[in-house]
């Protein structure tokens, strides 16, 4: 008995399975058109630990990534986190990491990763500058106890409602009006990053305006791309475009590539950079050219606009008229030196270049590069404006400070961080600033030993 071995042990199928080091959390809305986004998932991933995304990212995920040293670098977390959501390398990276740690598949689908192949490297007109939300969805979820979910659809540029509630998308705290950060401090789903406050509001329909026929188009066209998940990577490939950009030129407007450049209302040679050049289109222009031709990407690419028997409406616009920047004659350049002669006499006021420019009748571009000279004089006068100002701000500041800890001292508390850093906090300044909390901190070091030196120099009772 001692040496027989026991089937059940050798049975492969009963061993335990792989374990993963984060929370096997499944992706929201997996093919479907409002499915969660990867930065929203690895948030919710963070929320599961209760860790702040911050500390998730940096001890448990950027080890697996090259992010690290770009993580650490200026604007990163606040602004270029944003392309985690895109098609870009971080999307890559991070998709990958989040699957080996959560032992989920196909974390890919919360990007834009599978319609790569189709658009320019950069991703350009594809994600928002800003971080929004449909306030009304956040509030259902809360109320029916769902998870918190920040749907993909909502970092496109070119989606500016919710389709469900048909009200436009949200990037400022309902209470604090500040813009969200893409990767917030904040534990708790769904509530504001610096004051708190939950997101979610319910809004009627009265109070917003109606989408237009493009809007919806765009919300449409680009929920049918999310929803198609996997098999998205089917269809995005460049070869499969132009050609079927050709079929349609064809077909749709029964001639080449430069007549439906015309029927659309494209620039001569636009269209023919794609299909003749072989230059990968921006994902607004892309966009662009099927609201124009009233195809959504995903039946323009898979051909099934050949099996229709309706005519296509083609939305025909005009051609945007090309800007011919001016040239300044003697007597309009001399009143521009003239003018920003004036202005550089001025040591308490800057004036705004776009402003100057438009009063010359110039645009930016020929104010910084035709006559670079007198931007150059005009940039140097701002700056020295700029750094004089922020200087008088901070010696306010620092005065400031050293009367908030004084009035804090003459009225007999206790010179604690809390009660100093409310005082603080009521004249608009707090300690987090390293400059302030010192200068703080050196006037109550000096008060109090002001008072303990006066303390045993007349102690108690002694002038009695």
């Amino acid at each position: 008995m001692a040496n027989q071995t026991l089937p059940l042990w050798e049975d492969s199928e009963l061993l335990l399975p792989q374990r993963s080091r984060l929370f096997h959390l499944r992706l929201e809305g997996m093919g479907e058109g409002h499915q969660e986004s990867l930065l929203g998932y690895a948030h919710r991933v963070a929320n599961a630990h209760v860790v702040p995304i911050v500390r998730l990212l940096r001890e448990e995920v950027l080890g697996r990534t090259d992010m690290r040293s770009a993580w650490f670098t200026s604007g990163f977390s606040k602004k270029y986190s944003k392309t985690i959501n895109g098609y870009g390398k971080y999307a890559v990276q991070m998709s990958e990491a989040l699957e080996g740690l959560t032992l989920n598949e196909d974390l890919r689908s919360g990007t834009f990763l599978y319609w790569r192949g189709v658009f320019d490297g950069k991703g350009t007109g594809l994600l928002h500058p800003k971080r929004r939300w449909c306030a009304n969805c956040l509030t259902e979820d809360a109320e029916a106890q769902r998870p918190i979910v920040h749907k993909l659809l909502w970092t496109s540029f070119l989606v500016d409602h919710c389709p469900t509630h048909l009200t436009p998308l949200r990037s400022n705290c309902p209470s604090c009006g500040l813009e969200q950060l893409f990767v917030s401090d904040a534990v708790a789903l769904g509530r504001c990053c610096h004051c708190g406050v939950f997101l979610g509001i319910r809004e009627g329909l009265w109070d917003c305006p109606a989408p237009r026929p493009k809007e919806k188009f765009m919300v449409a066209a680009i929920s049918e791309m999310i929803a198609l998940g996997a098999r998205a990577a089917e269809l995005a490939s460049i070869e499969k475009f132009v050609h079927q950009i050709k079929e349609f030129s064809l077909y749709g407007v029964d001639g080449p590539v430069p007549k439906l450049e015309r029927e659309v209302g494209f620039r001569k040679g636009s269209i023919y950079r794609w299909t003749g050049l072989g230059k990968r289109p921006q994902f607004d222009q892309f966009m662009e050219l099927c609201f124009r031709i009233n195809l959504s990407p995903v039946q323009l690419l898979d051909g099934s606009w050949l099996s229709t028997a309706t005519p296509w409406a083609i939305h025909k616009m005009e051609v945007p008229i090309r800007q011919h920047h001016k040239i300044l004659s003697e007597a309009e350049l001399a009143a521009l030196r003239e003018d920003v002669d004036r202005l550089g006499a001025c040591d308490s006021s800057y004036e705004d270049a776009k402003d100057v420019a438009a009063r010359h009748g110039i645009t930016m571009n020929s104010f910084t590069n035709r006559y670079a000279d007198i931007y150059a004089k005009f940039s140097q006068h701002r700056l020295h404006v700029r750094a004089l100002l922020f200087e008088q701000r901070l010696r306010r500041q620092e005065e400031k400070t050293i009367e908030v800890v004084r009035n804090l001292h003459r009225s007999g508390a206790r010179l604690v961080r809390a009660a100093i850093e409310l005082r603080m906090r009521e004249a608009g300044m707090t300690l987090k600033s390293p400059r302030l909390r010192a200068i703080a901190f050196a006037e109550r070091t000096r008060l109090e030993s002001d008072m303990s030196y006066r303390n045993s120099e007349f102690p108690e009772g002694a002038l009695e």
